[in-house]
């Protein structure tokens, strides 16, 4: 378990982050808050950054997203052009956070 998140200082500004926010139609600003969200709770909670296909409620509810999981799932898992995946990947059993063991 950690107790500290590593931030980079592109993230509101990248390319992925804003592509995803438009797909929600959310600030990106907001968004860059939900990812945080989820991925402090991840460090604590899910160390490999794995989550069943049945969990995707429980994103939705880490992420505090009100509207409907799938919507945001599918948003996550969209790639921006030029870019080689979206902040979650699907996997056989589910979905993964994105480079997750790389952080």
């Amino acid at each position: 378990m950690s107790n500290w998140l590593e931030g980079h200082t592109d993230l509101p500004d990248h390319p992925k982050l804003l592509y995803c926010a438009s797909l929600l139609k959310v600030d990106p600003d907001l968004l860059v808050g939900k990812l945080y969200r989820l991925w402090s709770w991840a460090i604590n909670n899910r160390e490999s950054g794995r989550f069943l296909s049945c969990e995707l409620p429980l994103i939705a509810e880490k992420m505090r997203w009100k509207k409907r999981a799938s919507s945001l799932i599918d948003a996550l898992c969209a790639v921006a052009p030029g870019e080689q995946a979206g902040w979650l990947v699907k996997i056989a059993d589910g979905y993964a956070i994105y480079n997750w063991e790389k952080y």
